[in-house]
């Protein structure tokens, strides 16, 4: 509440009569000195020295004034006399404080009243009309909002560089970014040569000294029998140590790879192999290194030494024992085995066709007054036997197997054996034409006559080479 104002009656009375005096004239007499609630300042107020020039750095700059609420509110209740001393510092520019607006038009009508550093100010508006209060808001650090902005915008920016980046912005390249360069460069440079070396190999036969390393370190196919593959190396190794075999048919496989051009020649050699090998392995049979190094030292006796037979396999087939031993002699004898093992399966046509022939050749020869020679120059399958009416000549003991050694020592002259002879190449019908003994030595020998019914394994693999499907890549 606004404390009250002590007057004498004398004083009541002037006012009054003031009072009246100004309700009938219409206007107010400022000139008179009249008791109304007023500000003393000490100076003149720094909000109306801008009233006239406000700017808006005098605006973002405002006049501070220090003045508790509950002062404030007591103004604009009672609209009584109030005391407020405004403080400012010394040197620095009185500032205003919580000021969002003010109002331009509420300050000019005062200009005019103020005069000198101490007057009555009339209160002639409520002091809403000089400040809008407005809520404040916490106060942040512009230092920090500007931070905060600069950090925003960087992200965005930083996003799109990731796509667009200049030069300037990439990393330094360091020394394993070269090597890694040189490296790669290398790689696709050799990768480049052995391209053209494998084009060269398989298009313009090309058989020099790199294309043998080429072949022999790539898995390169020369052909494929039934999706087995034959490797490139060994046909070129072939092509280089089976020339002389190949011409002079020396090459173990005689027979089956006739041909007119060596090329093909060792293409069809291979096959052959594989369709052998193929065929040997149904029957889990295989030709072991124990039994291969037991026919070449049985070479190698027949040559009276190693370097004699060394000798003579140079001259037949143009390449040393070694080379002999796993190009000539390994295919021959896995042919002889697998020979024996399609003359021994009754299950194969073309063993039962063999049989056949041979029960009927031997049905001829036990006839009475039947001419075996004629017999054998008709139907017997050995080339010599054939011109010479199956002629084997005289025979003694350990000159033959076991087997036909006891059968023919036991028949009598002129006397043909009433059963077939089986053995690896076919079907054997003999004939004991004249026994002699030697009377220094006393060793008996027979003179004997054959005809053979071969089983014909050579045409047997003909055929599963023409049934099989066989890609050629060397043209």
């Amino acid at each position: 509440m606004p404390s009250k104002i002590n007057l004498t009656p004398e004083k009541k009375a002037q006012l009054k009569k003031d009072v009246l005096d100004g309700i009938t004239s219409g206007s107010t007499n400022l000139n008179k000195p009249v008791f109304r609630p007023t500000l003393k300042v000490k100076k003149e107020l720094p909000i109306i020295q801008m009233a006239d020039s406000v700017s808006k750095k005098s605006i973002s700059k405002p006049s501070k004034v220090i003045m508790s609420d509950e002062k404030f509110k007591m103004v604009k209740k009672s609209k009584v006399k109030v005391k407020k001393v405004l403080k400012t510092e010394k040197t620095a520019t009185p500032k205003l404080a919580i000021v969002k607006t003010f109002n331009k038009k509420a300050i000019k009508p005062i200009k005019k009243k103020i005069t000198s550093n101490l007057v009555d100010v009339p209160v002639v508006a409520p002091v809403d009309d000089f400040f809008e209060k407005t809520e404040e808001k916490p106060k942040i650090n512009p230092l920090i909002e500007r931070m905060r902005k600069f950090n925003a915008v960087k992200k965005q920016e930083s996003s799109v560089d990731n796509f667009f980046a200049k030069p300037d912005d990439k990393p330094k390249k360091g020394f394993w970014f070269y090597f890694v360069k040189v490296v790669v460069f290398l790689i696709l440079l050799v990768v480049l040569a052995l391209c053209i070396d494998i084009y060269g190999i398989y298009r313009m036969n090309w058989r020099d000294k790199i294309s043998y390393q080429v072949a022999h370190i790539l898995p390169l196919p020369a052909a494929k029998v039934n999706g087995k593959m034959i490797r490139l190396s060994d046909y070129l190794d072939d092509v280089s140590v089976l020339q002389t075999a190949l011409v002079n048919q020396r090459e173990g496989l005689a027979g089956q790879v006739m041909s007119p051009d060596n090329t093909q020649s060792v293409i069809d050699r291979l096959v052959l192999i594989k369709i052998i090998d193929e065929q040997l392995n149904k029957y889990g049979q295989e030709i072991s290194d124990q039994d291969l190094n037991a026919n070449l030292d049985s070479v190698i006796a027949q040559f009276n030494g190693r370097t004699e037979a060394e000798s003579n396999v140079k001259k037949l087939y143009g390449i040393n024992l070694n080379q002999f031993k796993n190009k000539v002699l390994r295919p021959l004898l896995s042919k002889n085995l697998l020979q024996s093992l399609i003359v021994k399966d009754d299950k194969l046509t073309i063993n039962r066709d063999a049989q056949a022939k041979a029960q009927i050749v031997l049905a001829l020869a036990l006839k009475p007054g039947a001419n075996f020679s004629e017999l054998a120059k008709q139907y017997t399958e050995d080339e010599a036997g054939i011109n010479t009416g199956g002629d084997l000549g005289f025979i003694s003991k350990g000159g033959s197997t076991p087997e036909i050694e006891q059968i023919l020592f036991s028949l009598p002259p002129n006397t043909v054996y009433d059963k077939i002879i089986t053995n690896n190449v076919g079907f054997h019908i003999v004939m004991v034409e004249n026994k002699l003994t030697d009377p220094s030595t006393g060793k008996e020998s027979v003179k004997a006559k054959q005809i053979l019914v071969k089983v014909d394994v050579d045409k047997y693999l003909r055929d599963l080479m023409a049934s099989s499907k066989i890609v050629e890549y060397i043209k």
